[in-house]
């Protein structure tokens, strides 16, 4: 993830404030439409004066735009025409040296920040030093926190993370002096970079929000973007990888209303590099795709780079050798293309070679205009009222071009408009249907009137991740026993629902009409059921099936029998403050390998009155909290339980919500949630 840079337009400010209002009632694109409409206004020159500084104003104004959607190649145009104007205006007026310094000083940076984003560093570096000797020599501190900014953030793409450090912090005592907030904010996002790839990561995020703040306040988007990128970097280096992709997205929904097309390729590299540490190689593989496409459309190597290198390494990972092999030739070429000395070196030279001859020909046409006869002149004269008659018809070409464009772009906002309306409407309806189907899924869970007429001291702490929930609970009373189980299907939301329902159904028929109530024979005829229900035979793609754990009481005998299909059943004996677990089998109901006969270990047990017996899913012990970011763990789990068995059941379950929710700390729940406790 790279720095963005900070590039001030207070000194590109136009003295005239109608234009500026005029400027800002419109889109981005609109701006840089009315700009190229100011533009006309001023035709070619050979001859400059005071008078054209407007001129250079809208060229650095609109290079700056243009470089912001990615447009490098004209930007750069106009940023060029403005330096060779500033050049010529300071020949012909020493005087005002000083007065035109800051305009000069401004087309030098939008050079200096196009060729740092296509990977010129040198030459960026060379842009950005003039541009700090200028402000210095005028006292402009605004000018001087930009190019010591601008300066940083090359040595920090050249790694050289102590000298970038050591400009971001000049930059930003100067910026925190002048008050401006932008500017600190610019400088903060750099500074948590340098920390970021440093390894500091308290340290990162601090600049990291400090910057985020600013930008929030002052509605800036595409700083909002930067903050957000980079602080998903540092969760990424956390490995909390659901905290990483949540700044991601967020980040790549807000790139989506300035439509920066160089931020886009980044933004989808780094979600896929995401799914690629996750193992997720088919998501990591489209993402990284479309960043690719993005990239090589604007030439950017850094992020071509990348996303070849992360091609190569998800086709690795899904056994595609021939592919893989294909994207690391196409990121060694472009790693050697960034990195290449010689190449950098032939850059640097050509561009002081073409500022050398621009030079010397203007002053060639100087000298040949000052001797030429006066029906030379003529003839010149002739020549560029021809220019401005054809470059009038082309510039209506060009308007009528522009209008007919912005028709359609009327009429297809129109369309998106009407389809927004119509995804929102069936995405209600989805919710609605949902939310009806929460309520068949709680209507047939047991009801806590139904199991107090059984249990005298119990609780069920169920606490779903989405509408509806992927664990369920069951329980019954037939002949003089207690029969409850707690289950955990596949996945959670509505695909995890509708196994639940499954679940429920299979043990009712097994228990309540075949009247089987051994642990373990339940199990295995669920087993079955959930495999015939599913058309899981060793042909068959569905892996689906459940955890679940199972429980027999009989009171009157004070015994109890279990059986587990990977979850465990956990007894506290009253008074000892030692938890006892009695292992389920390793191996789950239907699922994997479901063909297989399932044979369930019975576990028969002798209890006391007063003895406390628990039986969970795993969303509770696997939830990610705590001030790392790491899970609860099932050993923290019982040490919580063992701490507060002796409390009634209703308050056990108040203390194991609150501990759950301080241990979250606002993070997202991460799978549903279910535990059963009861007091024998």
């Amino acid at each position: 993830m790279c720095p963005k840079f900070q590039m001030t337009h207070k000194h590109f400010l136009f003295s005239f404030i109608l234009l500026l209002t005029f400027l800002t009632s419109f889109s981005q694109q609109e701006k840089v439409d009315s700009l190229y409409r100011l533009l006309e206004k001023y035709p070619a020159k050979t001859e400059y004066s005071l008078s054209d500084t407007n001129k250079i104003k809208i060229l650095n104004l609109l290079s700056d735009r243009l470089w912001h959607q990615s447009e490098f190649d004209k930007a750069m145009l106009y940023a060029g025409e403005a330096k060779v104007i500033c050049e010529e205006m300071i020949s012909a007026e020493p005087t005002e040296k000083k007065n035109l310094t800051t305009l000069y000083s401004s087309a030098l940076s939008n050079i200096g920040v196009i060729n740092d984003f296509q990977g010129n560093y040198p030459v960026a570096m060379d842009y950005f030093f003039k541009c700090l000797k200028l402000n210095e020599s005028i006292n402009n501190k605004d000018g001087i926190a930009t190019a010591l900014n601008n300066i940083g953030i090359v040595y920090y793409e050249q790694r050289d993370f102590n000298t970038a450090l050591k400009y971001y912090h000049d930059a930003l005592k100067i910026q925190e002096e002048l008050g401006d907030e932008q500017g600190v904010s610019f400088s903060l996002n750099n500074i948590g970079l340098v920390y970021s790839d440093k390894n500091e990561i308290e340290k990162a995020l601090e600049y990291y929000n400090r910057s985020l703040t600013i930008k929030e306040k002052a509605n800036d988007k595409r700083g909002i973007v930067s903050a957000l990128l980079n602080i998903s970097g540092v969760y990424a280096q956390t490995e909390d990888y659901d905290r990483t992709q949540e700044y991601q997205f967020k980040a790549l929904e807000v790139n989506k209303m300035v439509n920066n097309q160089a931020d886009d390729a980044k933004l989808l590299n780094n979600i896929g590099k995401v799914y690629q540490l996750q193992n997720q190689h088919n998501k990591a593989i489209d993402y990284c795709t479309k960043s690719l496409e993005i990239a090589y459309k604007l030439g950017t190597l850094e992020v071509i780079a990348d996303a070849e290198n992360a091609l190569s390494e998800s086709y690795s990972a899904l056994n595609n050798p021939n592919k893989a092999l294909i994207h690391y030739k196409a990121f060694v070429k472009a790693k050697d293309s960034l990195f290449n000395t010689e190449n950098t070196k032939e850059i640097v030279r050509s561009e002081m070679n073409f500022d050398f001859e621009k030079k010397q020909a203007i002053a060639k046409a100087e000298q040949e205009k000052k001797d030429a006869l006066n029906a030379e002149e003529l003839k010149q004269q002739r020549m560029q009222r021809n220019y401005f008659i054809t470059g009038f018809i082309l510039m209506l070409l060009l308007a009528l071009f522009i209008f007919k464009s912005y028709r359609e772009k009327k009429k297809a906002n129109m369309i998106i408009a009407e389809q927004k309306a119509l995804v929102e409407e069936k995405n209600k309806d989805i919710t609605d249907s949902i939310n009806y189907a929460r309520r068949i899924q709680t209507a047939i869970l047991p009801s806590e009137e139904t199991m107090n007429r059984s249990l005298s001291d119990f609780f069920v702490f169920y606490q779903p991740k989405d509408i509806v929930s992927g664990d369920f609970y069951w329980f019954t009373e037939k002949t003089g026993k207690i029969i409850f189980a707690v289950a955990d299907c596949t996945g959670h939301g509505v695909p995890g629902a509708f196994m639940s329902m499954i679940g429920n159904d299979l043990l009712t028929q097994i228990i309540i009409e075949k009247n089987i109530l051994k642990p373990d024979l339940i199990l295995s005829n669920l087993h079955e059921g959930v495999r015939n229900a599913l058309k899981q035979d060793s042909s068959a793609d569905t892996k689906d099936g459940m955890d679940i754990a199972l429980v027999c009481i009989d009171f009157q005998n004070k015994s109890l029998s279990y059986a587990g299909a990977l979850r465990p059943l956990w007894m506290i004996p009253k008074g000892t403050h030692t938890l006892t677990e009695y292992k389920a089998d390793k191996f789950s109901i239907g699922g994997s390998y479901s063909s297989e006969q399932r044979i369930f270990t019975s576990h028969t047990i002798s209890f006391n009155e007063g003895d406390s017996i628990y039986i969970s899913s795993d969303g509770f012990a696997d939830q990610f909290g705590g001030e790392k970011g790491k899970k609860f763990m099932t050993k923290n789990m019982k040490e919580l339980l063992l701490s507060i068995y002796e409390q009634p059941m209703s308050e056990q379950k108040v203390i194991l919500l609150d501990s759950f929710n301080k241990w979250k700390h606002g993070r997202h729940q991460v799978d549903d949630v279910l535990v059963v406790g009861i007091k024998l």
